[in-house]
């Protein structure tokens, strides 16, 4: 799981940097835990983790929000977006 962990933040990081349309952002994140048929626009995502040698569980949630059907912005537990110098 911490290969596919890493993998899910950077897919995050890089996902929020761009407009991507939803069925690329379903590629990417899988399918959303919650998705309201009132609130199309918006995907909500729980992420949970324990280290194999650990009893504490990271969580984290992250809501997308889609615009005219492409991605507007990512709230909640984001990692920080790389440095596009």
């Amino acid at each position: 799981f911490q290969a596919e962990d890493g993998i899910r933040d950077v897919a995050v990081t890089g996902v929020q940097t761009c407009a991507l349309p939803i069925y690329q952002v379903r590629f990417v994140l899988g399918t959303p835990l919650v998705a309201d048929a009132f609130h199309a626009d918006r995907w909500d995502y729980m992420f949970r983790r324990q280290r194999a040698n650990s009893k504490e569980i990271e969580q984290r949630r992250i809501v997308i929000f889609f615009d005219e059907g492409r991605l507007s912005r990512i709230e909640g537990d984001v990692p920080p977006a790389a440095d596009s110098r």
